[in-house]
């Protein structure tokens, strides 16, 4: 059974006084300046569905001196007594599908993950002989150059990182077999870093007061918003392999030894192309199982902080003064992640670029 809990703050909002009216002092009030939020599902175990959100108002106090004929000692703005929504939002909402953050989340805590994936970049060198065909004679046509950039994106480099990494295949392989042993005696329970993104937007023409003085000007809101991602393994169907068989499957996982969907994907023509604007690759590298494991309790937190603040150029009537106004919004859950199959449209970097302009010099020779 969920619940939801919310507990609010409070404020006094200062005085102001006529002094040319019998009325006098306009006595202050509490007002609300926050409140912080809870939602969750209690019950047994951990790792279940939450979400917290916080708001808070400060600053944006007005005074002015007793020969004003509106007097103001302390008076809370009208923007912070109204809690004005626009405190409220995160700069951006924007940010990768869950779907395709759960699939990242899997692929990078995977037990069976390869440090060196050997046997697909193997499938991919069958395409050497052919890019390197009719070399003789072109060496300074854009064709070759072309073909050579091609050579060395999809070939070459992939072959080199690999040779580099075998250099620490010992040390890759120590450790994966002190995860799979941790694995099998009590599993495996990993939190990652997954996405993280700061934005700033600029308000202008705001105005924080207009009863009795004008007070107006910009505000600045910046936000950051991280999104980690928890995942769980285990033993596939309670299996208690051996000393001698963790070892194996921590070679066989560490170096890519196996002829699965995702070695497969890898081999295939265009498959790159398709990961560009897919998550495909990604998805079936996710469930690679090398190493007889299995995954659950996969879970997205995502934690958003805006600070809202007022600009140096706030222009407060002659005679007043008002202290800089500042709002705090915060909000965390977590959420119950599935892996999904996703598009996606990316800005292409200058080497993809690079790669689709060699890929039209040779179509047209």
């Amino acid at each position: 059974m969920s619940r939801n809990r919310i507990q609010y703050s409070r404020a006094f909002s200062g005085t102001w006084h006529y002094l040319d009216s019998p009325v006098g002092d306009i006595t202050g009030h509490w007002f609300t300046d926050g409140y912080d939020q809870c939602y969750d599902e209690p019950g047994p175990g951990d790792n279940a569905p939450f979400s917290v959100e916080s708001l808070r108002y400060s600053g944006g106090r007005i005074f002015s001196n007793s020969t004003n004929s509106n007097y103001f000692n302390d008076r809370a703005c009208g923007w912070i007594r109204s809690n004005n929504a626009a405190a409220k939002t995160h700069v951006f909402n924007s940010y990768p599908p869950d779907g395709d953050l759960a699939v990242q989340l899997m692929k990078r805590t995977n037990p069976s993950r390869p440090y060196v994936d050997w046997v697909a970049n193997l499938a991919q060198m069958k395409l050497m002989p052919k890019l390197l065909k009719d070399e003789v004679g072109e060496l300074l046509s854009l064709k070759h150059n072309a073909r050579d950039f091609l050579n060395y994106e999809f070939n070459i480099r992939p072959t080199l990182d690999d040779l580099r990494k075998l250099f620490d295949f010992q040390n890759q392989t120590e450790r994966r077999i002190r995860e799979l042993t941790r694995m099998r005696d009590k599993g495996i329970k990993r939190t990652i870093s997954l996405f993280e993104r700061g934005g700033e937007e600029l308000i202008h023409g705001v105005v924080f007061e207009s009863l009795g003085v004008l007070a107006s000007g910009s505000l600045r809101k910046s936000t950051n918003m991280i999104i980690k991602g928890h995942a769980r393994w285990n033993p596939e169907f309670g299996l208690q392999p051996s000393d001698q068989q963790i070892m194996l499957q921590a070679r066989s996982a560490v170096l890519g030894v196996t002829a699965d969907l995702s070695t497969l994907w890898q081999a295939l023509p265009w498959s790159w192309l398709i990961d560009w604007f897919t998550n495909v690759g990604d998805y079936l590298a996710a469930n690679r199982n090398i190493c007889n494991a299995t995954c659950s309790g996969l879970r997205l937190m995502h934690h958003g902080l805006t600070r809202t603040q007022s600009t140096n150029d706030l222009f407060v009537s002659p005679g007043y003064t008002m202290t800089p106004v500042q709002a705090t919004y915060e909000t965390k859950d977590r959420v119950i992640a599935t892996p999904t199959l996703e598009a996606q449209f990316p800005i292409l970097s200058g080497e993809q670029l690079g790669i689709l302009g060699s890929i039209g010099v040779l179509s047209r020779h």
